[in-house]
């Protein structure tokens, strides 16, 4: 290897470590959310292609998931409010903690369980309607073999593993397929690129 490779490669490695060095925390997170984005995207995409979907079907099922996904968010902003309401008591608590070493005081405690408790009930009710909703769809314009596929294309022991598939009926293996796969937040825009493919 020459001198003038030798020098280049140098320069190479440390510009990269001295781009590396200025790269800050954030910036590091913010690259690391995007590429866990591609994957996941890359992973519906492989949970999805399976089941051919036509055209018209996409059209059908785009805005029941669309539907589902407002409501996701208006259950977010509702979400907000509710954690906002207990912010001031947190705030008391977590400065009496580190100022006067006082454990936080149990009606803060039970305030915020309170909340949590009724924002999963909420949320489980939310995630149940829009389930039934894109479902509807489903069943009514995917055919048996897409159903099939669909219903046999996720291991729910994967995302719980007190589910046994071997117990699970067609129906529920499709309505886990519809929550765990069509109604993740990134399928969306998934299925408007494989919409977009289409002639």
């Amino acid at each position: 290897m020459n001198a003038k490779w030798l020098f280049s490669i140098i320069l190479l490695v440390f510009l990269g470590t001295m781009l590396s060095a200025q790269t800050s925390r954030d910036q590091r997170g913010k690259r690391a959310d995007e590429i866990l984005i591609k994957i996941r995207r890359m992973d519906l995409a492989n949970q999805i292609l399976p089941l051919v979907l036509t055209k018209d079907q996409l059209d059908k099922l785009l805005p029941a998931i669309e539907k589902a996904r407002t409501e996701g968010r208006k259950a977010e902003e509702v979400e907000l409010e509710m954690l906002t309401k207990v912010e001031a008591n947190v705030d008391l608590a977590l400065k009496e903690a580190y100022e006067d070493q006082k454990l936080p005081k149990q009606e803060t405690m039970v305030q915020v369980a309170s909340t949590f408790k009724t924002m999963r009930l909420r949320r489980g009710a939310i995630t149940s309607d829009n389930v039934d909703a894109v479902m509807a769809v489903v069943e009514k314009e995917l055919n048996a073999g897409q159903k099939k596929a669909a219903a046999n294309a996720v291991q729910p022991s994967l995302f719980d593993p007190t589910l046994d598939p071997s117990k699970m009926s067609d129906t529920e293996k499709l309505r886990f397929y519809v929550q765990a796969i069509l109604l993740d937040y990134e399928a969306y825009d998934v299925l408007l690129q494989m919409r977009a493919k289409r002639k």
